[in-house]
C-alpha cells in the first residue's frame, strides 16, 4: 500500500507473525518475501521474544537479521530517548479521558515486553503498528500513529498491500 506514492512499512508485534504462522501458515513466504522488500519490520524486542521458541518462525527472523533491514535496532537516540518517554508514559498503564487501562508492562512479558518498541519504531519511522494488544493500540491512538490488528495487515497483505479503494471524493 501507499500513501502518496510513498510505500508503507508495518511495524509487526510478535503475537501478529505468530498468529499468521498459526492461522495462514502457508502465508510466511509471502511475509517473508515483504520483510526482504521492506514493507514488514520488526523492533529488536520482537526479534529477541521470537528467538525464544524453536521453530520455522525463529529461522526466519534470524534471516531477516541476518540478511535484510527487517530487524530494527533502538540504537539511535531519537529512538531511545522516545522509547523511554513511551514506555514511561504507558508502561504501567494507560489513562485515556478519565478511564485507567492496563499498559505494556501487565502482560505475561512484564518488562521484557517489547509494545513499546512498536509504539516508538512506529511514531519515529512514520510507519504502521500491527498489534491486536490494546495496550499497543490505546498507546498508538495517544501518540497518533496507525495501528492496526493482525487480521487487517493479513488482508492487506494478500491484496498485495494496493491502495485501498476510496469512496468518491475521499482523498
Amino acid at each position: 500500500m501507499t500513501t502518496n506514492g510513498v510505500a508503507e512499512v508495518y511495524c509487526l508485534d510478535s503475537d501478529a507473525l505468530i498468529n499468521i504462522q498459526r492461522y495462514y501458515p502457508e502465508a510466511l513466504k509471502e511475509v517473508a518475501r515483504y520483510a526482504r522488500k521492506g514493507t514488514i519490520v520488526i523492533p529488536e524486542g520482537v526479534y529477541r521474544e521470537i528467538c525464544q521458541k524453536t521453530d520455522g518462525l525463529k529461522r526466519m527472523v534470524q534471516i531477516w537479521q541476518n540478511k535484510y533491514s527487517a530487524v530494527i535496532l533502538l540504537d539511535s537516540p531519537e529512538l531511545r530517548g522516545e522509547l523511554v518517554r513511551i514506555e514511561k508514559a504507558y508502561g504501567e498503564r494507560i489513562t485515556i479521558k478519565k478511564q485507567q487501562r492496563k499498559g505494556f508492562w501487565k502482560s505475561k512479558s512484564g518488562k521484557r515486553a517489547a509494545d513499546g518498541q512498536v509504539v516508538t519504531v512506529s511514531k519515529v519511522k512514520g510507519w504502521i503498528a500491527v498489534s491486536n494488544d490494546q495496550a499497543v493500540q490505546d498507546a498508538s491512538s495517544i501518540e497518533n500513529v496507525p495501528c492496526i490488528g493482525w487480521q487487517e495487515f493479513y488482508r492487506r497483505m494478500k491484496q498485495g498491500f494496493a491502495r485501498q479503494q476510496l469512496l468518491p471524493g475521499i482523498e
